[in-house]
């Protein structure tokens, strides 16, 4: 009789082993499309911040030359950083490091009118097509082939005070 107050059936039975299994099923399912998606994720928010560190030095490098005619030498290009908060270059106690944990790299030419700066990107030495690179000559830092940044430029420096 309490049985029937309550609404509590004796013979109430749990899920069946087909029932968990096709849950189980769904659920794998759904990670196997989930977590390819989730993955990459990580990578491209490295090179997203990569783009943006690129940008930022751009701006600066921008706004030098529109005040002295020329691109920053990298011993002004030091300095430049240094007065704009952005501390490291040549400083092995504390680089600026890449989200990679390596250095941005910054060159220029002799007449100081063409430069590049770019981070190795996610794959280090041998795989230049990773590059992300930022130029005089490109509105926006770009995932590059890096071949064009050594050639022909002279000064070259890292803001972790190694050549490349």
């Amino acid at each position: 009789m309490l049985e029937k107050l309550l609404g509590i059936r004796k013979n109430q039975q749990g899920f069946t082993m087909v029932e968990l299994m096709v849950v189980i099923v769904i659920i794998g399912i759904l990670s196997a499309i989930a977590i390819p998606n989730f993955s990459g994720q990580i990578e491209r928010a490295k090179i997203g911040r990569a783009v943006a560190d690129l940008k930022s030095v751009k701006n600066l490098v921008e706004l030098y030359k529109l005040e002295n005619g020329k691109y920053p030498t990298t011993n002004d290009f030091k300095e430049l950083m240094e007065d704009n908060g952005l501390t490291g270059w040549g400083n092995s106690d504390n680089p600026m490091k890449d989200p990679w944990d390596r250095a941005y790299y910054y060159c220029v030419n002799e007449g100081f009118s063409e430069y590049y700066l770019w981070s190795e990107g996610p794959e280090e030495g041998a795989n230049d097509a990773d590059n992300i690179v930022a130029s005089e000559a490109s509105q926006e830092p770009l995932k590059d082939q890096a071949k064009p940044v050594t050639n022909g430029m002279k000064q070259s420096s890292s803001l972790t005070g190694t050549t490349p």
